[in-house]
């Protein structure tokens, strides 16, 4: 799947396959992203760019991918990130690990290294490894290390606005990564462990839905503070704007919840949405993206409820354990300015 990058010493470490999503193309920024996985030191890495865009870009990205030794896959149509992110996914060989990260992001060249050995020290159960991504705007303080759901059926990035200082260069669990950056286990988008992942998402919450699959199926995650990633937060999405943003938002965690939690959770959540939503639409100036948040939602009640045994495996974890990876933690992020609060 494209052309290897390797130095350093390779003893036992399987070879890692980055996938890059690209919907909005920036001379700039996705070629940082790519240039930085195809600088990785330490780890056999092979690059592999989803192209969802305007076909307009195709021939830009695919030069881009030419030039640095990538693999270039075109996505007929754009279903979204988890769809575009599978078209790849599918053809990753099953004995190579899996590196995700966001075309407005770029990793320092040991980040994935670092990753390797956190995974390796974790062992076989650990499905994922979180890097800590910090903003690039503010490379002091933390996007994500991880990400956390709420009783309320709340997801955000763990740690988000925290001084990178004040976080030991530790490997500590977490629920799971964020997928602007992480580091996944060989195998673990098969059928026969965590899958891949869910397309109706269309955009936002497919991380975190993932991540409650895998404690489900028995796998557990770790951040690794000193693998340093840097992101330009939400700068490939932010052209779609804040109404279309909540509506999708919106929904999706709704539907997440209902696809991976215990009846009565889904009930709490359920609940107190409507209470959430119903202020809203009198109070709110975004009427109309929740009404068609809480319409597609129902739409998606049906398709929610079919794989909700599939998620939950056979020995479902209590909501409690997911739900505590969030104490401590707030949101960060002014969603209309996309700046740190």
């Amino acid at each position: 799947m494209g052309t290897r990058h390797v130095v350093g010493p390779m003893a036992e470490r399987p070879t890692v396959t980055a996938v890059v999503v690209v919907f909005r193309y920036d001379d700039e920024s996705t070629e940082q992203c790519i240039a930085s996985l195809a600088s990785s030191l330490g780890a056999t890495v092979e690059v592999c760019v989803v192209h969802n865009g305007d076909v307009g870009d195709w021939p830009a990205v695919d030069e881009l991918c030419r030039r640095y030794g990538a693999t270039a896959l075109r996505s007929p149509l754009n279903h979204g990130y988890g769809a575009a992110l599978n078209l790849a996914l599918v053809k990753v060989p099953a004995d190579q690990a899996v590196f995700l990260l966001n075309d407005d992001a770029w990793v320092m060249p040991d980040t994935i290294s670092a990753c390797l050995d956190v995974l390796a020290e974790a062992g076989e159960r650990c499905i994922s490894v979180a890097p800590m991504v910090v903003h690039a705007d503010a490379p002091e303080r933390v996007d994500s290390l991880g990400v956390v759901l709420r009783p309320s059926g709340d997801a955000f990035n763990a740690y988000q606005g925290r001084q990178r200082s004040d976080i030991a260069a530790l490997a500590v669990d977490v629920l799971g990564p964020c997928f602007a950056a992480a580091l996944f286990r060989p195998g673990a988008f098969a059928a026969d462990k965590v899958g891949l992942l869910s397309e109706r998402y269309f955009l936002y919450c497919e991380d975190v839905e993932w991540n409650v699959r895998a404690r489900h199926h028995g796998f557990h995650s770790v951040a690794a503070p000193h693998a340093i990633a840097f992101h330009h937060h939400a700068l490939s999405t932010r052209e779609l704007g804040e109404p279309t943003r909540i509506g999708l938002v919106q929904r999706n965690l709704l539907v997440m919840t209902l696809a991976t939690l215990s009846p009565w959770g889904v009930f709490k959540v359920w609940t107190r949405q409507a209470v959430v939503h119903t202020k809203a639409l009198i109070r709110d100036p975004h009427r109309r993206p929740r009404l068609r948040a809480l319409a597609g939602a129902v739409a998606l009640v049906p398709w929610a409820v079919a794989v909700r045994r599939r998620n939950r495996g056979q020995h479902p974890v209590a909501d409690h354990d997911l739900f505590r990876f969030s104490d401590g933690h707030a949101p960060a992020i002014d969603p209309a300015t996309y700046t740190l609060s």
